[in-house]
């Protein structure tokens, strides 16, 4: 059966996050106990979902459960679990067996034939790079301490995995034209600007509206409560994103528009300072090389030597796999 070790010999082999995930649901439905997977990514910067993945879960089950997450009501949220002590919870354990006290318990679990929950922040150096859901069926046992251990054994094998993925460039430096869709009142897509087919078909899966969960659960999100809303987002092949959506003003019926965007340069800085551990000098360095400064105009900034910036550049590239200033840039501003 996949264990720990087979899992952290897959995930060393690949930087594709979809890979990842798969090998890891397999292991963990192995190793914890079977019955249906979510796992999804996060933006570091903020830990909030940036990709979903879902296994043997409808993609209605799936939206249902995000919106239920989005609406900041529920036991055993995957925010709480992100800054908890112990990033791992159950829901059995966390309502003392009454769960019915969750609304997803009560709108989704229970009616799909489901039993316990196990959730948990996937970290590493307290940063959180992905969550995961692993579901029993109702005549199974619920989870118990010993599957708490064992999970703990996996999620610094797939912290590590995720982490590494988000080091990963665009092979081209390519750059996605923005795209712009357009919501109802049911919060159905009515528009769409040109750019907006590349990033959904880069989003992977969609969910039951013909749209990624991110981005349905997002305009919802939005239509719901009236306010703005924005979130990150990782495409299948490792770019980085930016969801913006907001209700649209004049209108006679409320409507939704969302922008999906490149991340900006400074936001992908975030995120690969926390990916490869880099230092503060080593990120005002970066913001200097992104402003196209040549060594001695960064040396004379910085008050050090160009021997010291060269030292700086050469730690950077190791940390971060790139080879050139040139693909450093393509990958901060693709």
């Amino acid at each position: 059966m996949p264990s720990p070790g087979a899992l952290l010999a897959t995930t060393s082999q690949t930087n594709d996050v979809a890979a990842v995930m798969a090998a890891a649901a397999d292991t963990l439905r192995a190793w914890v106990g079977l019955g249906p997977a979510f796992l999804a990514t996060a933006d570091p910067v903020t830990g909030a979902f940036s990709g979903t993945f879902a296994f043997d879960i409808s993609d209605a089950a799936a939206a249902a459960f995000y919106a239920i997450e989005l609406s900041g009501r529920e036991v055993v949220r995957f925010a709480s679990l992100a800054d908890a002590a112990v990033p791992i919870d159950s829901l059995f354990a966390a309502t003392d067996g009454r769960p019915e006290r969750s609304p997803r318990w009560r709108q989704v679990i229970s009616a799909l034939g489901w039993g316990d929950e196990l959730r948990a922040a996937i970290r590493v150096e307290g940063t959180v790079w992905g969550y995961l859901c692993l579901h029993r069926e109702a005549a199974d046992a619920g989870f118990t301490a010993k599957d708490v251990t064992r999970l703990t054994h996996v999620l610094p094998i797939l912290g590590g995995a995720l982490r590494r993925a988000a080091l990963a460039s665009v092979p081209d430096g390519s750059r996605l034209d923005t795209g712009v869709l357009l919501f109802d009142e049911h919060a159905r897509l009515v528009g769409s600007t040109g750019g907006a087919a590349a990033w959904l078909d880069e989003l992977g899966p969609s969910g039951p509206s013909g749209l990624p969960l991110l981005v349905a659960g997002l305009a919802q999100q939005v239509l719901v409560s009236g306010r703005s809303a924005t979130s990150a987002i990782t495409t299948r092949t490792g770019r980085s994103g930016v969801l913006e959506a907001a209700v649209l003003d004049g209108s006679p019926t409320p409507q939704v528009v969302l922008v999906i965007s490149a991340a900006s340069a400074a936001r992908q800085l975030d995120q690969l300072a926390l990916a490869s551990g880099l230092t503060p000098r080593e990120i005002q360095v970066i913001e200097l090389v992104l402003a196209s400064h040549p060594t001695k105009t960064i040396a004379a900034r910085l008050g050090i030597s160009p021997y010291t910036v060269q030292a700086h550049l050469t730690s950077i590239f190791a940390k971060t796999g790139h080879r050139s200033r040139r693909e450093l840039i393509n990958q901060l501003r693709g």
